[in-house]
């Protein structure tokens, strides 16, 4: 059921229901053996591991990197119930009703700078009332910070043995205990990218404080890197300023730093840039393997759609290796191929 129900999220341009599936099988599958099979609670990362396996074998790479990062899918309309709550996204900059996961998602390049990847890990985000005592009321809230989530998964991918050199993440993510975590506990590098408001030291060889501030106030030039230090970790980090260009024509600075101090700013640049396909993994999730276009209204339902649909981009990444053509374009195709198995006996006739 897992192979079909999948198989129906990244062939159907519509809404996804357990109905909808049934009808198009022509009642071979009915509409109540769909419904128990969303109803089955999964170990979401533990399947999703077995899922994804074979493929990572596949292609990975001893200097792959794992990218962490978290999405949420809109639900305006829908009833909140642990899992459908309110979530910040940055893609808007505001707080929306939704469902937020959080993935630890491995990336490679080939040798003909094809570009390669597969969630390897992943969690629901699963709020309870918790009671307030400041506020004097219950608040929903997730009894694992995503931070938690974050170290987890990366112990998960490290005890899976998968073979990456980097761990790359945004800013939501930068922070001295998950840094010390990648470098002590996995033995790994990372390259983060940081806020421009966060303090930072500047020691000596003897480690007496030269200077100290924030980091928009280092004296730094583009493409230079510094050593610095950062409250809470013991080692230092090295820091690069890089200057963008935005497409309405605006500029902005990222700031990126690393424990690995054998990179130029412009290696730090690139390594970062390999994080670029988790979003492209969101967006193919959402346009391809239909993420958000089920009904469903209960939690467990609702969490076995968005493992299915993880499936689903798997499968369409598979695809993509052995036909050498992006997920839109597969999904073109079979389109078409639709369209052609109803016209075509139409014209016949």
């Amino acid at each position: 059921m897992m192979e079909l129900y999948s198989d129906f999220l990244i062939s159907s341009f519509g809404q996804t229901s357990a109905t909808m599936l049934a009808q198009l099988l022509l009642g071979e599958v009915s509409h109540d053996q769909v419904t128990r099979f969303l109803r089955q609670e999964e170990d979401f990362s533990r399947t999703l591991w077995k899922l994804a396996k074979p493929l990572v074998r596949q292609i990975e790479q001893e200097d792959g990197a794992l990218s962490v990062d978290d999405c949420v899918i809109p639900k305006p309309h829908s009833q909140e119930n642990g899992v459908v709550e309110w979530h910040y996204d940055h893609t808007t900059g505001r707080t929306i009703r939704g469902i937020c996961f959080i993935t630890a998602f491995y990336g490679v390049t080939t040798p003909d700078q094809e570009r390669l990847g597969v969630p390897v890990a992943g969690e629901v985000i699963v709020k309870k009332p918790v009671w307030d005592e400041k506020k004097q009321k219950s608040t929903m809230k997730s009894s694992i910070t995503k931070n938690e989530h974050y170290r987890h998964m990366l112990a998960q991918c490290k005890a899976n043995s998968v073979k990456f050199k980097y761990v790359l993440n945004d800013t939501w993510y930068t922070n001295p205990e998950n840094m010390t975590f990648v470098v002590e506990r996995l033995g790994k590098h990372f390259v983060m990218a940081i806020k421009e408001n966060m303090s930072i030291l500047i020691c000596d060889e003897s480690d007496i404080i030269q200077w100290k501030g924030k980091m928009r106030d280092l004296d730094i030039a583009e493409g230079q890197v510094r050593e610095v230090y950062i409250n809470g970790i013991d080692f230092p980090v090295y820091v690069s300023r890089h200057v963008f260009k935005n497409e309405d024509g605006s500029s902005g600075i990222l700031y990126l730093c690393s424990d690995d101090s054998s990179l130029t700013a412009n290696e730090t640049l690139a390594i970062y840039q390999k994080r670029w396909p988790v979003e492209e993994f969101h967006k193919s999730l959402k346009q391809n393997a239909s993420l958000g276009k089920s009904p469903a209204s209960t939690p467990v339902c609702q969490i076995k759609h968005i493992l299915c649909s993880f499936y689903g981009y798997i499968k369409l990444e598979k695809l993509k290796i052995i036909r050498k053509e992006n997920h839109f374009a597969i999904r073109t195709k079979m389109y078409i191929a639709a369209l052609n198995s109803g016209v075509a006996p139409c014209i016949a006739e």
